[in-house]
């Protein structure tokens, strides 16, 4: 008889580590106490954005559909991984879980959450972060207008552009993420990342 509670113990923690998830550890992690390499910091995340930055400054960003482009952007800098960031991200998504809802924001900052109920382990993790960033924030400008006073471009509104904006705007000058994979059933992913800036 105990043999049989101590193997039904056993299959019970088993259990709730699998619901547990855990975060995504890649090769040596840029930051210290972080789980982002910098290869997948660059391919996922910092790359996508910084093209997109890239282009707004050079007078190439279409503003919606069929629309003109948006004004030249100015003092628009290169975007860098904050560890500080990072480290924030990982504490809100209490160190490898998965939330079904966006993480309380740590202090009037910019966030990205997503979470996606498939993932497939072959796609490498750098993949998942640039699809992300580009399929659910940056491509957003091109099926929606933002407002252009002369050369000033200001958001309020469509909400599907306030992370676009958020991205691009002058004083965004850093990001850090967690990304944390469970493994259910069913299987899922969450992301969330924090700006420097609101």
């Amino acid at each position: 008889m105990a043999k049989l509670y101590f193997i039904g113990l056993a299959i019970a923690s088993l259990l709730s580590s699998l619901c547990e998830g855990k975060p995504v550890v890649l090769l040596t992690p840029q930051c210290p106490g972080g789980y982002l390499d910098q290869s997948t910091i660059n391919t996922g995340v910092l790359d996508p954005i910084n093209a997109a930055r890239q282009k707004v400054v050079n007078g190439a960003q279409a503003n919606g559909p069929g629309g003109s482009n948006l004004p030249a952007g100015k003092d628009l800098t290169q975007l860098s991984w904050d560890c500080s960031l990072e480290q924030t991200a990982i504490k809100a998504m209490n160190d490898g879980q998965c939330p079904e809802t966006e993480p309380a924001n740590p202090g009037d900052k910019g966030t990205f959450f997503d979470n996606d109920y498939f993932y497939d382990d072959n796609v490498p993790v750098s993949e998942i972060l640039a699809n992300e960033f580009n399929n659910n924030y940056l491509s957003q400008i091109t099926a929606n207008k933002l407002t252009v006073q002369g050369t000033k471009v200001i958001y309020n509104g469509p909400v599907e552009l306030r992370s676009y904006a958020n991205l691009i705007r002058p004083g965004t000058t850093g990001i850090g993420c967690a990304l944390n994979k469970c493994s259910g059933p069913p299987k899922k992913f969450s992301m969330y990342c924090i700006l420097n800036s609101k």
